[in-house]
């Protein structure tokens, strides 16, 4: 099933406070790419931190598989005056996925990890 196309909703260039134009992700980004161990075809919107936040009606039951209009803020921070703004936002959809099943959360359980909770 295809997934609908993501939808830049504001997009900004410069510091909303100093009006810089460098931040922390974006130049970590392009001294990868001088560098040589990133191709410049991969300079894409380095972030700091994606926050993402779907719609949802809490009266209905969320059918699960369905898409949910979901928006996305890329957090990056001014290396001018170090003001942490959203240089992209982004209207996208997510699919609904069931609930975990109890103790099935992800990750590795602790009693899996060597010296976490098993005294030896």
């Amino acid at each position: 099933m295809a997934q609908p196309k993501q939808e830049v909703l504001a997009e900004f260039d410069k510091c909303p406070v100093c009006g810089s134009e460098n931040r922390l992700m974006k130049k970590l980004l392009d001294d990868e790419i001088l560098a040589g161990r990133r191709d410049k075809d991969e300079q894409g919107q380095a972030c700091l931190q994606m926050l993402t936040a779907s719609v949802m009606d809490p009266l209905k039951p969320p059918i699960i598989g369905a898409l949910i209009p979901a928006g996305t803020a890329v957090i990056d921070v001014c290396l001018q005056c170090g003001t942490i703004y959203a240089p992209i936002v982004v209207k996208s959809y997510v699919r609904n996925q069931p609930p975990p099943m109890p103790g099935m959360q992800g990750g590795i359980p602790p009693e899996r990890i060597p010296g976490f909770g098993n005294p030896r």
